[in-house]
């Protein structure tokens, strides 16, 4: 499995957030274990899981691998 991960504003409020994307070919497509995470920032460095900051939505390893080009892999 690959993952990446991008910091970012999501909610405009000045601290950046986090989103972490997985893929890979181990698991069918659409296992739960895919699910790109949004963590918020408080705007005091500390992350909380946002339950509905993000639609469920699945990436194949091939459009994994161009993203990660562009993102930090960890």
């Amino acid at each position: 499995m690959k993952m990446a991960a991008l910091f970012f504003d999501a909610n405009n409020d000045g601290s950046n957030d986090l989103i972490v994307i997985s893929g890979g070919n181990e698991k069918a497509m659409g296992d739960p274990v895919y699910q790109s995470r949004l963590y918020m920032n408080n705007s005091e460095g500390e992350f909380s899981k946002a339950a509905d900051g993000l639609p469920q939505f699945f990436f194949e390893r091939r459009v994994l691998q161009r993203m990660t080009s562009m993102v930090m892999v960890i």
